[in-house]
């Protein structure tokens, strides 16, 4: 599986966002590497593509010594698309595939204001994610530093309840079936019927 990722198209999805820098996609270099030697240990791999064309990717691992936090080191929509559901796609994707394998997941996303217009700049409070942090030109004048996050769980917790909970032994996770290395979904939307199919070569 690992060998049948373009990890060139990847790359030239990053680099075309605009939201990247030269050395950030360098890193990204070194971590799809890591990812091929050794999959999902750290790093998860995740896209939506439109028929064969990369839409949207993100990349993301479990920060180190804790349990149930998790970092999302990449996340990138292809300029075409950041005007449809491509973006919630890969976040409700995301959302699902820690759940599938922990019972809670706590997820962090720092970011700028660069990379937030090239995803769409509602689009993390818009699937769930809270602003917990904010820095204005921490990486230069205009592009500021966001530290987003949200909590998931398999238990709800009724409000009245909760202090019991907290005390009680946890619920067993559900069954599941093992994930994909690389969980891949179809668009959500299709692309416009218009647009010239020269323009994708």
């Amino acid at each position: 599986m690992a060998d049948s990722v373009d990890f060139k198209e990847y790359e030239d999805l990053v680099t075309g966002s605009g939201g990247y820098r030269d050395i950030e996609v360098e890193m990204l270099k070194e971590t799809l590497s890591s990812w091929k030697k050794n999959p999902d240990n750290p790093y998860t791999i995740m896209e939506v593509r439109d028929g064969r064309l990369l839409a949207a990717i993100a990349v993301a691992s479990r920060v180190p010594s804790r349990e149930y936090t998790f970092e999302i080191r990449y996340l990138c929509v292809d300029q075409d698309y950041t005007s449809t559901k491509v973006g919630e796609r890969i976040l409700q994707m995301i959302d699902e595939e820690f759940l599938l394998r922990h019972p809670q997941a706590l997820i962090q996303y720092e970011t700028s204001t660069r990379k937030l217009a090239s995803v769409g700049i509602s689009l993390l409070e818009d699937s769930g994610y809270n602003l917990i942090g904010h820095i204005p030109d921490f990486y230069s004048r205009g592009d500021d530093f966001y530290m987003f996050s949200k909590f998931l769980s398999r238990v709800k917790i009724e409000p009245e309840k909760e202090a019991e909970t907290e005390k009680a032994a946890p619920r067993a996770p559900a069954t599941v079936q093992s994930a994909p290395t690389v969980q891949s979904a179809p668009m959500v939307e299709p692309r416009d019927q218009g647009r010239d199919p020269a323009q994708d070569v």
